[in-house]
């Protein structure tokens, strides 16, 4: 399997192989509980691991700021929240299924500190805050969360569309209507990680833009 070619002659893609090998031990195990077959072939082969790659895009500090600009020109429940989960993403570099994960009492926007419960490696840690995630974080817990919320004392933080968990998928289609708000360059995409837990926005920067509000790396 791991030495099948393309007509063109590349191999195939990781994720092409692991679909290919789950079928395989799929059909070894149903074998075996039938009673076809007295053992796994199959139960021996690993899966092929996934590739880790460098983002192939990484943003200028003046795109991540044209683009926090456009989330913070709208007022809506939604709005606040994507441009306070921008900010966050922006000032921390969290992880997806991390932010999704924190709950309010996790964020102190005055002492600008963000607690990540259980994060990589199973660990506890203490992420600082700039002025303006805090700013953000505060705007939306003011004007947006509470009218998401659909039910009494949500969870998290950060809430769905319809007030309930906020999927990563949703983060995601979130980000991407964002970036294609501002004129940017067309090659900007936000690169999320498929892998669980995965998935930060960098900068090529990270010091502070001179331009005005909002600063996502004001200190």
């Amino acid at each position: 399997l791991y030495g099948l070619r393309k007509k063109d002659g590349r191999p195939f893609a990781i994720g092409t192989q692991t679909a290919h090998l789950t079928a395989i031990k799929s059909l070894f195990r149903f074998l075996v509980r039938r009673g076809y077959v007295f053992r796994d072939p199959s139960a021996a082969v690993e899966f092929p691991r996934p590739e880790k790659r460098l983002p192939r895009v990484i943003l200028t500090r003046e795109e991540v700021v044209k683009i926090l600009q456009a989330a913070a020109r709208e007022k809506t429940p939604l709005a606040l929240r994507d441009r306070a989960i921008l900010e966050t993403f922006y000032a921390t570099g969290i992880r997806v299924s991390e932010l999704t994960h924190l709950a309010p009492s996790d964020v102190d926007t005055q002492e600008r500190t963000l607690r990540v419960r259980l994060g990589k490696g199973g660990r506890d840690r203490n992420v600082p805050l700039t002025r303006a995630a805090a700013s953000a974080i505060d705007a939306y817990r003011l004007n947006g969360r509470a009218r998401l919320a659909r039910t009494r004392g949500p969870a998290f933080l950060f809430l769905a569309s319809r007030g309930g968990y906020l999927h990563r998928g949703e983060v995601s289609r979130s980000v991407q209507a964002w970036v294609a708000v501002p004129p940017t360059d067309a090659r900007l995409r936000p690169r999320l990680s498929p892998d669980p837990g995965g998935g930060r926005w960098r900068s090529r920067s990270p010091s502070p833009p001179s331009s005005a509000s909002p600063s996502p790396a004001r200190s």
